[in-house]
């Protein structure tokens, strides 16, 4: 990049590189002076799923096998030939290290010489483990054009559509929670920033929550889900006592949307309940408690409204939690699933969701699990369709 010259009067737009508008440079500059910019890294009007995704991929540098996502968001790069593959064969082993769903799609084999797309079938479930994996081509397709050695790379290419055969994939169906919802956002985050800051503050404008599982990349959010049968733990299972909390109540919440980031301050404010006469918890509990959501990335005021109905109805009357112990077939527990609990000591009946995990090693070996009662969210309604798309009435 050149040396460029410019007005401090007008805004500098150098594209593809920088935009400075007039108004950061301050005044009573002087030549000679030097001014020091935090750059950031934009997202305009994007799914919160989909710029969690680049993060993780495009900054933190995490290979995109490794993210429990479907390739509708990239090409993934799944493994290598465990063994040589001859022009005519009609199918093929990968050597993968980490589960990989295979759907019905397009495949990249490629030794740097020889590269040719094939459409290959689906896999069950159980077929989609390390170490490999046997692909067969589609009955329509043809058999491979080439022969490729052992080593040849495998590449899942880009899908046009979310996966909605496994019905799992977190990535995919947090992302079309997100979109039904409108939780798109249009965000810059300060390169001085971490990667855990980051996706915090992303996952901060829906609820959402990245974790790691089991070699994967995962992400989760706190909502409404369509009804299914959690699994239900008996006293015999659980080990030791069962240890039952409360998170302190929050009946206010201000949503702080819209930034300007040319004025390094939000445009606006909004505070749910709107008035006392409207707040069941306060009139309840006799005090107000605030708490103040930063939603740069929001620009929406209707959007803006539902999370702060949502926060609040969610904490107005404190959030219980659970603490217990499993044996080591809690380790197949994974974030975000539910279970349900009944017994006599202490008095506790209910459905809980998942929070936290933790193995022990140490006799006695167990499992640790924390979860919140999902009893607030009882509250949310799932429209007509909502088992299909996930879209909730506030």
């Amino acid at each position: 990049m050149s040396a460029t010259q410019g007005y401090t009067t007008t805004d500098l737009d150098l594209p593809g590189w920088i935009k400075i508008p007039a108004a950061a440079w301050g005044y009573g500059m002087q030549a000679g002076d030097t001014v020091t910019f935090v750059t950031g890294i934009s997202y305009e009007k994007q799914n919160v799923v989909s710029v969690l995704y680049s993060l993780l991929t495009g900054k933190a540098g995490i290979d995109s096998k490794y993210i429990d996502a479907s390739a509708y968001f990239g090409d993934i790069a799944i493994g290598t030939l465990s063994e040589a593959a001859d022009a005519g064969d009609a199918s093929f082993k990968v050597a993968i290290d980490v589960y990989t769903p295979i759907r019905l799609g397009i495949v990249n084999i490629s030794d740097g010489v020889n590269s040719e797309d094939v459409i290959v079938d689906l896999l069950a479930v159980k077929d989609c483990y390390p170490p490999v994996i046997t692909m067969t081509m589609d009955m329509f397709t043809m058999t491979l054009a080439n022969s490729y050695s052992a080593g040849a790379v495998v590449t899942l290419k880009q899908a046009l559509a979310l996966d909605s055969y496994f019905g799992n994939i977190s990535y995919d169906v947090e992302y079309l929670y997100c979109q039904a919802m409108g939780y798109i956002i249009s965000i810059t985050l300060e390169r001085e920033m971490s990667i855990m800051q980051a996706l915090e503050a992303v996952g901060a404008h829906a609820d959402i929550f990245t974790f790691h599982d089991l070699g994967l990349e995962c992400v989760h959010a706190i909502r409404p889900r369509p009804a299914g049968t959690p699994k239900e733990l008996t006293a015999t299972e659980i080990k030791g006592d069962v240890e039952v909390s409360t998170e302190q109540l929050v009946n206010e919440v201000e949503i702080k949307y819209a930034y300007d980031y040319a004025a390094d301050d939000y445009l606006h404010s909004y505070v749910y309940p709107e008035t006392d006469a409207a707040n069941k918890s306060y009139q309840v509990y006799g005090q107000k408690i605030r708490t103040v959501i930063y939603a740069p990335g929001i620009y929406n005021s209707f959007v803006a409204k539902a999370l702060a109905q949502r926060k609040y109805y969610f904490w107005q009357s404190g959030q219980r939690l659970v603490d217990l112990n499993l044996d080591l077939m809690g380790v197949l527990y994974r974030l975000g699933e539910r279970f349900q609990v009944d017994v006599d000591d202490p008095d506790l009946e209910g459905e809980f969701e998942v929070t936290a995990k933790r193995l022990s090693c140490m006799a006695p070996k167990n499992v640790g699990l924390r979860a919140y009662d999902v009893a607030s969210l009882k509250r949310f309604m799932l429209v007509g369709d909502g088992v299909e798309t996930g879209k909730v009435v506030w």
